[in-house]
């Protein structure tokens, strides 16, 4: 992993034609770094867009699955246990990596070779001992916890309550367009798995955030902070968050008013249709200047997402989500 900032991008260049610059250097990392056959490179933003890593991982094409544990053991509670603690749940499942004879990604074959990697982590059956190191591992894709109070106040008072609102309609829509042990239902199941899951934790931090008085210490907070900027004659960054939340103002109204527009294409046909078209005008382009997920290097992966629609699409209720999102908008 490298870390970068925005390489020669001056701070005078602002708008559309910084944002094109800075996807012209992050392509041009990204077509370097996987000059070498086998390999996946991206480069995110952190902090805002105030630098930019760029992450290489080997990409193994031929993986396949050892074991899953049964539905009633990888499920055991349900959405009831869900989020909960402790939870007794068995989700889990195994999947064994392979490569060509060489030790390098292929397609699937039969003659491909289990992958070694030159580091692993071991699982052991003993268990733990008192003064044993743990370690949590994941990747969160975001931490928000210097969010200025009109963010919170946002998140907390209209976003993650129109999005209660949103999801709560969708589940029961799938529910009614699908009956329970049909067909359609078995396609939905997964999707409304998702869902559920994605209500219960919405509606658990909004409890949480009620329960601590999130949004009034936010305020109080920032009411220090600014008294603390008065105090040391500091200007010139009570200057700079006062922008700073200016620019934030605009996003969450421009939020607000794309929200439902945005949902419109929860439909699975509508979304797919609008993905095809795009993919077809960016390919007229050439590749560099293709909008990012439409290149050719994304063009494995936009096949694969079209041939795994058939498996959760039910075309009763699809439309029945589409009738839905539209009444909502």
């Amino acid at each position: 992993m490298q870390k970068y900032y925005t390489g020669g991008i001056k701070e005078s260049v602002e708008g559309r034609a910084r944002f094109d610059a800075i996807e012209a250097n992050r392509k041009a990392l990204i077509t370097e770094c996987e000059s070498q056959p086998g390999f996946r490179c991206s480069v995110p933003s952190f902090f805002q867009g105030l630098e930019y890593k760029l992450i290489k991982q080997m990409e193994i094409r031929d993986v396949r699955i050892v074991y899953a544990p049964a539905d009633s053991i990888g499920k055991y509670g349900g959405d009831i246990d869900n989020w909960m603690w402790p939870r007794h749940t068995g989700d889990f499942s195994f999947y064994r990596a392979y490569v060509g004879k060489d030790g390098k990604p292929a397609d699937f074959s039969e003659e491909n070779v289990p992958f070694k990697p030159e580091h692993f982590l071991k699982v052991s059956a003993a268990g733990l001992s008192d003064g044993d190191f743990v370690m949590a591992a994941g990747y969160p894709g975001s931490t928000n916890r210097y969010a200025r109070l009109s963010r919170v106040s946002y998140t907390f008072d209209w976003l993650y309550p129109t999005y209660l609102d949103l999801v709560g309609e969708w589940i029961d829509t799938i529910e009614k367009a699908s009956e329970e042990g049909s067909d359609a239902r078995i396609k939905c199941e997964a999707t409304l798995a998702g869902l559920n899951n994605f209500h219960k934790n919405t509606l658990g931090q909004l409890s949480g955030a009620k329960r601590v008085g999130l949004v009034p210490r936010r305020a109080e907070r920032e009411a220090q902070l600014s008294a603390w900027l008065d105090k040391n004659d500091k200007s010139e960054l009570k200057q700079a968050l006062a922008e700073l939340d200016a620019v934030s103002e605009q996003q969450m109204q421009m939020n607000k008013q794309n929200f439902w527009y945005n949902n419109l294409n929860r439909a699975q046909l509508l979304s797919s249709a609008q993905t095809l078209y795009r993919n077809a005008i960016e390919s007229e382009k050439p590749d560099a200047e293709r909008e990012s997920g439409f290149q050719e290097r994304d063009q494995i992966r936009l096949k694969e997402g079209m041939e795994r629609i058939e498996r959760r699409f039910d075309p009763v209720v699809d439309q029945a989500v589409w009738q839905k999102m539209i009444s909502m908008y």
